[in-house]
């Protein structure tokens, strides 16, 4: 038993020194350079990208994105397909160890009645011992494969990331809707409230006879224009609350968000800053997965081309043949070994259109990979400009607010006191209600931008007091 062992092992270092260091393909390199763009070596987590949202300081929103992070099933499918990648990769990784199992057998055999000799007798004969089966990676395509699998479950585990990121932008922008129909609403009823008080102004004129009922019959026109504003935003609300539940894997009555003493949205006013010592690319997950992507087509065309020459294998059986009822020792060990070798010359056509197959596949992927690295620098790019714009935009509007509001209360002191029309008064009333209403929606407006500069650049710009705002580098 020892020499059978001694041989075997002999006979299975051999034929992996002789085939098993050939190898097909070129080895892959990753892209560095892209359009005069520097690529990141490797992807990275941002530091503070799980808490990124904690800075703007909102309990109810931080309490549900931690809800959605645990009950959300899009990202738990994520990391399932992740988890099952990754079971792929393993089970490929093990593609070109020798395999033995173990094997107990036995053998029943009735001579036949014709048989010259031992007529009818029946023989009996048991094994137990170990069947070999090693496919010897003559030129790399085990390997290749290996690789392959390695690159696509990498690739998973980036598309969770990705999905993550997804997620929290979309609870984050959500609850921003919920927030800012609120706000609107309560801005719409103030204003219809703002409304009636003119109209006490107006019926307290017609009751002394200064007021025409014309002026009271327009002032109503327009306390009823706003009441019929309040059922569209009231839907508003109703939608972002719906879109936060499914978010959250929670029917509409069954999501409870927490109100507001005074409405309002998450807000951060200081500027924003980048460093530009950073490569910002090696936070975005789906430029990484497109990467992975692309590694992994590389190594089919391996796999693809190494089917154009011969594979080897090795099959064998190592332990005891006995009739039952002797007892296994070495008088009766038994071993065996039987290569194999396997060449497709009949599918050399087959196999070539395999290989032009794959290296189309790559083509397809370095296109992806361009796109995913181009709309990755062009939603950074819009998100700062967004941002800044957006700001600048939302201080201008809180002056006209403050203009109209001031503009209102004089043209209504100079209407009671009779010295200018009523309609110069209704026009004023609009441009205050009109200034407010835009006001609301550009605080909503100005919060999205917040969340899109999130996953713009996937957490990784933090919300720092800077004074400037830097651009990206064309």
């Amino acid at each position: 038993m020892r020499n059978s062992i001694r041989l075997t092992s002999l006979s299975l270092a051999l034929a992996s020194t002789l085939f098993g260091c050939a190898s097909v393909g070129q080895p892959y390199q990753a892209p560095t350079l892209f359009a005069a763009q520097s690529l990141p070596q490797r992807y990275q987590v941002a530091e503070q990208a799980s808490d990124w949202f904690a800075q703007l300081g909102d309990a109810e929103l931080n309490r549900l994105i931690e809800q959605a992070l645990l009950a959300s099933p899009t990202l738990a499918a994520a990391k399932a397909n992740a988890d099952r990648a990754y079971a792929v990769f393993q089970d490929a990784d093990n593609d070109d160890w020798a395999r033995m199992d173990l094997v107990a057998s036995q053998q029943n055999q009735q001579i036949p009645d014709s048989a010259a000799q031992n007529a009818g007798q029946i023989q009996r004969q048991a094994s137990l011992g170990g069947q070999l089966s090693w496919d010897l990676d003559l030129f790399g395509k085990l390997e290749q494969a290996a690789v392959a699998a390695n690159a696509r479950a990498e690739a998973a585990g980036l598309a969770w990331q990705q999905a993550r990121i997804a997620l929290l932008s979309q609870v984050a922008s959500s609850y921003g809707d919920y927030r800012g129909a609120e706000l609107r609403l309560s801005v719409a009823e103030q204003d219809l409230q703002n409304l009636k008080r003119t109209k006490q102004i107006i019926q307290a004129r017609r009751d002394a006879g200064v007021a025409s009922d014309l002026e009271l019959s327009r002032i109503d026109a327009q306390i009823y224009q706003q009441q019929a504003f309040l059922p569209a935003l009231r839907q508003l609300k109703t939608a972002a609350q719906a879109t936060l539940a499914a978010l959250l894997a929670q029917s509409s009555q069954q999501l409870v968000v927490a109100s507001q003493a005074t409405p309002a949205l998450p807000a951060f006013d200081n500027p924003v800053q980048l460093d530009s010592q950073l490569n910002y690319l090696q936070f975005r997950p789906e430029v990484a997965q497109a990467e992975r992507e692309l590694a992994a087509s590389h190594a089919d065309i391996g796999v693809a081309t190494a089917q154009l020459y011969p594979e080897l294998s090795l099959t064998g059986f190592l332990g005891f043949l006995a009739a039952p009822g002797l007892s296994l020792g070495s008088a009766n060990e038994s071993w065996s070994i039987a290569p194999t070798l396997r060449w497709q010359a009949t599918e050399l056509s087959s196999i070539q259109a395999r290989i032009r197959g794959a290296e189309a596949s790559q083509q397809l992927a370095v296109a992806n990979f361009q796109k995913a690295v181009f709309d990755a620098l062009a939603q950074m790019q819009t998100a700062i400009h967004g941002y800044k714009s957006s700001r600048e935009r939302e201080l201008w509007l809180s002056q006209q607010v403050a203009a109209t509001q001031h503009a209102v209360e004089l043209t209504r002191a100079q209407y009671d006191a009779g010295t200018v029309e009523f309609l110069q008064l209704l026009d004023v009333e609009r441009d205050w209600l009109q200034s407010r209403d835009a006001q609301a929606q550009q605080a909503l407006t100005h919060y999205q931008q917040l969340v899109s500069l999130y996953q713009a650049f996937a957490g990784a710009l933090p919300l720092a007091g800077s004074q400037q705002v830097a651009m990206l580098k064309d």
